[in-house]
């Protein structure tokens, strides 16, 4: 599996172990849209970034309606409704 790699300029940085203290509001900043850069040793370690931005989930007001011309039960004589319109379509 080929990973792309993205490069952002971190808005955070810091050593493992302030990671580790910081943990929770580093992944709330990444989920956010932030990148952060985790350091070791004074060299680039670990650079974490958001994979997949979140997408609208919202649902079109279209599809909640229910669409149709028929409300309530169906008919009685639904297998013969239009039987004379629908033979003449076939001859």
């Amino acid at each position: 599996m080929v990973m792309q790699t993205q490069t952002l300029v971190p808005s955070t940085a810091c050593n493992p172990a302030e990671a580790i203290a910081r943990f929770p509001e580093i992944l709330k900043d990444v989920a956010n849209g932030a990148a952060f850069m985790l350091f070791n040793a004074g060299t680039d370690f670990v650079q974490f970034v958001q994979v997949n931005p979140p997408q609208s989930r919202t649902v079109p007001p279209a599809a909640t309606k229910r669409t149709g011309f028929m409300t309530g039960s169906v008919p009685d004589d639904f297998d013969t409704l239009c039987a004379d319109e629908i033979g003449k379509l076939f001859n």
